[in-house]
């Protein structure tokens, strides 16, 4: 392996450039007759930033025992190393400092000639525990207050996009509420005039009623006799079809007003299907049904002009 090659051959700067690859921080975690790369490296008094990197590629090598029963805790206290790889060997795994090796030694028994060393070998170690307890309860709490950022920030933007979608639906209500007026403006000529149909159906059925009628007296009168004299015959003849006439212009009259009406109904109805397919679409099929609107008016317009039942 790469990174044993370079330890046993003491080069650190090539054992530290494999580190900072995946590759490299796969081969600390691998064994090597007994001793993970962190043992060899303390056991050779490779350079801090050697060992704390190492240490970073695999923390849990401080707790495991090397092949003579030490953790890197006692091979760093042996070869007197600096006290910053101590104290991190510590933080990393506190208990190795009641641990023995094979030899019966703790990491306290060796001799350091760094003050900063012996202060920290000779800390109790339950206060080494308290502190690695808080650090990283620390740490917990750091992590938590991130993600709970993190999900804030993405609430702040799930709102944001909600205010954007209230705002277009409050836009396309605004649009949607003329063609609404229109379509009850619609519906409303549709009901008056199935009515204005209704009276002059009633009215054509009345006129006929009346027209037969009459037509059944002037049949069955006397005054059409025989012995009526000629001229006041043809007066009569004359007045019959003059008013027979006039019936029949009439009623043509209302056949012809009855199919308008029918006529505007029906386009009327056209019109209002269209409008109800066109008011199902999204917001861009509002554009084209504006055109569509804009032909009501005018069927209005014009059958507001036709003659009602009351003038016929």
């Amino acid at each position: 392996f790469l990174i044993f090659q370079s330890i046993i051959q003491m080069e650190w700067a090539e054992a530290e450039v494999t580190l900072a690859t995946e590759a490299g921080r796969e081969m600390a975690r691998d064994p090597f007759k007994e001793d993970l790369p962190l043992h060899m490296a303390c056991e050779r008094k490779a350079p801090e930033s050697t060992i704390l990197a190492l240490l970073e590629a695999n923390r849990d090598a401080a707790a495991v025992p090397g092949r003579y029963g030490g953790f890197p805790l006692h091979l760093a206290a042996q070869q007197k190393l600096s006290p910053k790889v101590l104290v991190s060997l510590i933080r990393a795994f506190p208990e190795a400092l009641d641990q023995e090796d094979d030899a019966k030694h703790l990491p306290r028994d060796y001799s350091q000639k760094n003050d900063l060393s012996r202060e920290a070998l000779h800390r109790p170690t339950a206060c080494w525990i308290e502190d690695v307890e808080k650090e990283e309860y620390m740490e917990r709490v750091d992590r938590k207050k991130l993600l709970l950022q993190e999900k804030i920030q993405k609430l702040r933007v799930a709102l944001q996009k909600v205010n954007r979608r209230r705002d277009r639906l409050h836009v396309f209500m605004e649009a949607l509420e003329p063609r609404l007026q229109s379509q009850r403006h619609v519906l409303e000529r549709l009901a008056q005039l199935e009515v204005q149909l209704d009276q002059v159906h009633e009215t054509h059925q009345t006129h006929i009623h009346a027209v037969t009628e009459r037509i059944k007296k002037f049949s069955a009168s006397d005054e059409f006799s025989y012995e009526t004299d000629e001229e006041e015959i043809r007066m009569r003849s004359l007045m019959r079809r003059t008013y027979m006439q006039g019936v029949q212009r009439q009623y043509e009259k209302l056949v012809g007003r009855t199919d308008a009406i029918r006529h505007d109904l029906q386009h009327l109805r056209t019109e209002l299907a269209k409008r109800r397919v066109q008011s199902s679409g999204t917001s861009t099929s509002t554009s084209t049904s504006s055109e569509g609107d804009n032909s009501t008016p005018d069927v209005l317009t014009e059958t507001s002009h036709e003659e009602t039942p009351s003038q016929l």
